[in-house]
């Protein structure tokens, strides 16, 4: 069966439908307000996300994302690994306050589980049925594979919670679809939080599936493109995959047609960037209500856009956050990684609440000592990620130093030490110092890092550990400065090749 963009002649009850959807909108709520302006425009049959749609530690927030999303109308999301940065107990909560369904079809209980497991996951459902337009539709849901390598804090799910391997949820996935075959529906959504490659591959190991809404990897996947996101089953019938980005920068909506036996015979997907869409008050009013009134700190005077690749171009907004790290905790050098900061600063006035925003994630600030060859070791690594896949871990941003890297074959290629007055002193990096001690700041994220950053794994002699993250740090350096602020800090970071 060939998916065709023009208009068919169908055989009988032919039934079209519209999807608004979102996928990782990790709690910013700035973005959110964009959305609803573009939303209230529109009269969606159906409203999904591909998960993720709140991130970090914050339980008001969690709830206050919830509420969002329960005023927009949505139908259903899965569950992102970000969900479960809040403790079992206030998520259980939301989601039974939530009249959005949240999905889950790979997660089961542990023997012996807890009571309060057991409560959490009776308020998960794994698919359920939605009537429009006199039919019948089916939605599945699933949460991601890697959930636990994923999640600061794995042990507070993992001992009640088991999370289907990648092959395990294609065996669930088709049970699901088979169940809700065997109760007359032939048109079937997956909201998926598994990542697109697994998504396809899923989608081409299954039978039943129409259109995938999905999430976790941060693809930008306009239209519909042959064998990027749109692929074919066991049964060779088309299956459109959708994912938008990330943060809320952009929303979709997919125009679907399906024949009389449920097969998807014509598909239109626009993905739309929130830029042009005006922030709503009303969401702006209902969401103080929910968290307080954000302070407002002081005002930017200019800033650049966002950078097209931000894991491994240089980010003058993540630049801007190092230098207040490092001028309120008067350290030598301040540390940041790319993947770290989720918005940017934007002209006019800025509030807590927006600061918070670009640095969601209420990590711990930390001082550590860190050698010269412990920073340099660091940044030959993250060096690698222009030409690593998907551009893992990304470029440091750091402040009292800059350094240059070789995008053809990811090496760094020179560092220097950078005074308050831009004075430049260069670094052997071919044999940095291991005796020559930095005081440095960093959140405890990084400073216990066991992976690609363990070079800058030194918590266990924190000089110090505060019960702040950068946004505090960020708000103080703003008043610090007190005028209007120009984000201008680049060529810190220089490339060749």
């Amino acid at each position: 069966m060939k998916i065709t963009n023009s208009a068919l002649n169908f055989k009988s009850n032919p039934v079209s439908v519209s999807v608004g959807y979102v996928n990782d909108l990790h709690g910013q709520l700035s973005n959110m307000q964009r959305i609803h302006s573009a939303f209230r425009e529109n009269n969606y049959d159906f409203k999904f996300s591909g998960g993720d749609n709140c991130l970090g530690c914050n339980n008001d927030m969690a709830a206050a994302v919830d509420k969002f999303m329960d005023r927009e109308n949505f139908d259903a999301s899965c569950l992102g690994n970000h969900e479960f940065d809040i403790d079992p107990n206030p998520l259980s909560e939301n989601l039974a306050n939530t009249k959005m369904k949240y999905l889950g079809a790979n997660i089961s209980l542990k023997e012996g589980a807890s009571a309060d497991a057991q409560k959490l996951k009776d308020n998960i459902d794994k698919s359920f049925i939605i009537e429009k337009k006199g039919e019948k539709f089916g939605v599945i849901g699933l949460a991601p594979c890697d959930l636990y390598s994923r999640v600061k804090s794995p042990d507070r799910y993992s001992k009640d919670f088991e999370i289907d391997s990648f092959e395990k949820t294609v065996e669930t996935t088709q049970k699901e679809i088979d169940a809700l075959k065997a109760q007359g529906v032939d048109k079937i959504f997956l909201l998926s939080h598994i990542g697109h490659d697994y998504g396809k591959k899923l989608a081409q190991m299954t039978s039943g599936i129409d259109v995938i809404i999905g999430g976790h990897t941060h693809e930008l996947i306009k239209d519909v493109k042959p064998n990027e996101n749109l692929v074919y089953s066991k049964d060779n019938e088309p299956v459109v995959i959708t994912q938008a980005g990330r943060d809320g920068n952009y929303f979709g909506e997919l125009n679907v047609s399906f024949d009389d036996k449920g097969i998807v015979t014509k598909v239109q997907n626009n993905v739309k960037s929130i830029s042009d869409c005006q922030s709503d008050y009303i969401s702006e009013y209902l969401f103080n209500q929910d968290l307080g009134t954000p302070e407002t700190v002081g005002e930017i005077e200019s800033a650049p856009p966002i950078p097209e690749n931000f894991l491994i171009e240089e980010n003058p907004h993540a630049n801007f956050i190092t230098d207040a790290m490092r001028f309120e905790l008067g350290t030598d050098l301040a540390i940041l990684n790319n993947a770290n900061i989720r918005n940017i600063f934007r002209k006019g006035p800025i509030n807590s609440r927006q600061i918070k925003e670009i640095s969601p994630f209420s990590n711990k600030m930390v001082i550590i000592p860190l050698s010269e060859k412990n920073v340099i070791d660091a940044l030959k690594v993250v060096s690698k990620s222009t030409v690593s896949v998907g551009n893992k871990p990304g470029l440091l941003a750091i402040s009292g130093l800059n350094y240059k890297v070789n995008k053809q074959n990811g090496t760094l290629v020179s560092a220097s030490y950078m005074d308050k007055d831009g004075n430049l002193t260069p670094i052997d990096i071919n044999n940095p110092n291991p005796n020559k001690i930095l005081r440095v700041a960093l959140d405890d994220y990084c400073a216990s890092s066991k992976k690609e950053l363990k070079d800058l794994n030194n918590i266990a002699n924190a000089e110090k550990v505060f019960g702040f993250d950068k946004d505090k740090l960020v708000c103080d350096y703003i008043k610090h400065i007190g005028k209007p602020v120009t984000i201008d800090c680049s060529g810190r970071i220089t490339f060749e090749g």
